[in-house]
């Protein structure tokens, strides 16, 4: 009998440990969890705290059959949960706006760019970000977590890594010694990314800081951006057509460029050459005409050194065969702009890797 007792003590024992360690446990929070069997959930669930210098956000999750994979997820909605509250918070002539600016330019080229810069720039990520609670209710079979964020320490986390990338800007506006245009933009084009990299760091700045954090676009890096931009503005274009494109061909594809605001020629000499080959494809089909064009393209510099290569393929359909043409050359040079934008980046990027 007094066996009998005793295993059945040891029973139970493992059976609480067993259970505490599936709804106590899981990840490691930095923090106290907590587990329930009653609907009472803590005070932080429906009432986060607030005005002590954090920023706090609250997940939850549903527990199907392993808690801690629902705390992880209730950890991240959380998370997502703190960054939404700052938004909210934070007016909307503070932030800095990401919509498009005279900076961009006025030709596809200079819009690709600008584009691709842009497009290279991660979300910066919020590395202060702690787990502060969690909770598992196991009656009703949700998992809740509380994350908050040290504004200050984000604060000057942030900041610092803005002031890293001004001296980092500075350094490369000080490459431009006049000269060819396209010697100045190899030299400064490797700035837009480090600038598209700036303004995402000072919005989530502006986000975190309690007061105005200051670290504006200084005036030198506002004159930076439209230099680069009336730069590229300014590239002369050279067409080099070859194969067997025909002339109205040709000098379709020069005014559809020049309707995107590129400075192009189609004989002498220029900042760049587009050696290329564009064909036409005419399909009919249910009373309406469709036109394929394929171009491909080598981009020289004024020594007739390449700089990169490239296809674009577009379609355009109209029951008008000539307007069908049409659309589809202005298509082809619509894509021909903004691919020999984000080429000259990337190239200039790599030779100032390499440099």
């Amino acid at each position: 009998m007094q066996v009998r007792t005793f295993l059945g003590t040891l029973a139970a024992g493992l059976s609480a440990l067993v259970l505490a360690g599936c709804f106590g446990g899981g990840p490691d929070v930095g923090g106290s969890a907590s587990s329930g069997g009653s609907s009472e959930l803590p005070q932080w669930v429906t009432s986060p705290p607030s005005g002590d210098g954090f920023a706090y956000g609250v997940g939850s999750a549903r527990v199907y059959a392993d808690p801690a994979s629902a705390l992880t997820q209730a950890q991240d909605q959380a998370r997502r949960e703190l960054l939404k509250r700052l938004e909210v918070t934070v007016s909307g002539e503070t932030v800095t706006k990401a919509s498009r600016t005279t900076a961009d330019g006025d030709s596809s080229i200079t819009r690709s760019v600008m584009d691709t810069a842009r497009s290279k720039v991660r979300e910066t990520e919020l590395t202060n970000i702690k787990v502060a609670e969690t909770h598992v209710n196991r009656s009703e079979g949700m998992a809740y977590a509380l994350v908050k964020l040290n504004r200050s320490q984000a604060e000057l986390n942030l900041a610092s890594r803005i002031e890293d990338l001004d001296a980092r800007i500075a350094e490369v506006a000080e490459r431009d010694s006049g000269g060819a245009r396209l010697d100045r933009l190899k030299a400064l084009m490797p700035a837009l990314p480090l600038l598209a990299e700036r303004k995402e760091l000072l919005r989530k700045l502006q986000l975190v800081a309690t007061m105005d954090p200051g670290h504006r676009l200084p005036a030198e890096f506002r004159d930076l951006e439209s230099r680069i931009a009336g730069l590229l503005d300014s590239l002369v274009v050279v067409l080099q057509p070859r194969g067997e494109s025909t002339r109205k061909m040709d000098s379709t594809l020069r005014k559809a460029l020049s309707n995107e605001g590129v400075q192009v020629r189609e004989g002498g000499s220029g900042d760049l050459t587009l050696r290329y080959e564009a064909g036409l494809r005419t399909v009919n089909r249910d009373d309406r005409t469709f036109v394929f064009a394929d171009g491909n393209v080598t981009v020289l510099d004024r020594g007739g050194n390449v700089i990169d290569e490239f296809q674009e393929r577009v379609k355009a359909g109209s029951v008008d065969a000539g307007v069908a043409s049409d659309r589809a050359v202005g298509k082809l040079a619509e894509g021909l702009g903004k691919k020999l934008g984000s080429s000259l980046l990337e190239s200039f990027e790599r030779a100032a890797g390499r440099g």
